[in-house]
């Protein structure tokens, strides 16, 4: 028992090396995203709202988001797994969003019409699965978290 704990820390390391990179200043970002292009455009009396999760930890749990209840499945927006992002629209208002994983994290956004708004979906190690929390990002981290993300899977793309 003691080898397959062993083995199973030795994974997570080497994962948590592979995963990990060097600081990348803020001017690098802007750098790298000046000629990308969002993967959707945003809608008219609309946010646009990218969820990404560009961290490897965790990479095959997923992550669920819903809007506003995480019990009412038809509240689901979809799911990412590491290296993958999945992207809503919401009418103005407040909100209330939710990523389930081994927790359920939660976090406020207030959304305006015709904004784009990044969130992050950041893994931490569990007692048996990933856990994880909802950050806030700002227009230069979130495109460049985004560009190194795929789609996940979507299941829900807009929200009265």
């Amino acid at each position: 028992m003691k080898l397959r704990w062993g083995n199973i820390l030795l994974l997570f390391l080497l994962t948590l090396m592979l995963c990990s990179c060097a600081a990348v200043t803020r001017e690098q970002m802007l750098k790298d995203t000046q000629d990308f292009l969002l993967p959707q455009p945003a809608k008219e009396n609309s946010a646009l709202i990218y969820v990404v999760r560009p961290s490897g930890i965790g990479g095959i749990v997923r992550f669920n988001l819903f809007v506003n209840d995480p019990k009412k499945e038809n509240m689901e927006a979809g799911f990412t797994r590491g290296g993958k992002y999945i992207y809503f629209y919401l009418a103005p208002g407040d909100y209330t969003l939710y990523s389930v994983a081994e927790n359920t994290a939660d976090g406020k956004i207030s959304v305006e019409a015709n904004k784009i708004y990044y969130i992050q979906q950041v893994p931490s190690m569990g007692f048996l699965f990933a856990r994880n929390q909802l950050k806030v990002l700002d227009e230069v981290e979130g495109k460049y978290s985004l560009k190194k993300c795929e789609l996940g899977e979507i299941k829900r793309t807009s929200f009265p």
